[in-house]
Formats: structure tokens, sequence, C-alpha cells
């Protein structure tokens, strides 16, 4: 009986270094938040026509003067992030983390899972939503 409840508690305690808390959708700010917040600070901020044109087409807003571009860690905000992203892949997804970096700038969203491989050996897709998480554009 004794060996039967210690197997069920290692099993419990290995089950939960796996699982994913439901609240932890945020990727932590990393190397990886901190080159998503460049890469889009780089064209939201827009100094050159080129940029100015690639922010025009991925449907970037500019930064609020206030706050300018920021990668975000507030958890109701990467959960609606998150739910979002799932939505709209459309490849493996088996894939999905469920954690995403969530970077703002204006009124868009920029949201990448990192995990996410629309297909075997891709690149990221980063997806920009509007504050009512509309998709609008993935690149």
């Amino acid at each position: 009986m004794r060996t039967q409840h210690s197997l069920s508690l290692i099993v419990a305690v290995v089950a939960s270094l796996w699982a994913i808390p439901v609240s932890a959708q945020c990727r932590p700010a990393d190397s990886g938040g901190n080159a998503l917040l460049g890469r889009v600070s780089r064209y939201a901020q827009a100094a050159d026509p080129y940029s100015a044109a690639v922010r025009d087409s991925l449907r970037l807003t500019p930064p609020a003067p206030r706050t300018g571009v920021v990668l975000v860690t507030k958890s109701a905000t990467c959960k609606s992030a998150n739910t979002a992203y799932q939505k709209a892949v459309t490849g493996n997804r088996a894939t999905l983390s469920g954690q995403v970096y969530v970077v703002q700038t204006g009124s868009t969203y920029v949201v990448l899972d990192p995990a996410y491989k629309f297909t075997t050996g891709s690149n990221y897709t980063h997806m920009a939503f509007n504050s009512q998480w509309v998709l609008l554009s993935k690149f």
C-alpha cells in the first residue's frame, strides 16, 4: 500500500514539472523577447523609407510617445494574445507551446510563439493584432 502511494506521489510530482501553468502564457523577458522587441522597434519607429514601408505593410501602428515599443508581460494580455495566436495558426498545431512573446507598439500587438512551426524547418510566424485581437498580418 505504501509503495502504491509513493508511486502515485512521484507520478504527480513528475507530471507537474512537465505541465505549463495556464497562467504562465507570457514568455519571460529574455534574449528572445528582446530580439522581438528590437525587430518591432526598428519598423514601428521607422527612421527611413524602407522601414516605413515595412511598418505599413505589416500594419503596425507607431508607438505612443509616452510608452514607446514595449515587451508585454501582463498575464491577461498574454492570455488574450495566446488565444488569438492559436486561433490564427494554420500549420502544425502540435508545435504550439502555449507561451508567447507579446510586443506592443501603439494599438498593435505583435505576438510570437517561438516553438510554433508551420511545417518542419519553417521560420517563426509573427502575427500582428489590433487591440480587439483581430489579425492584421502574419510575417
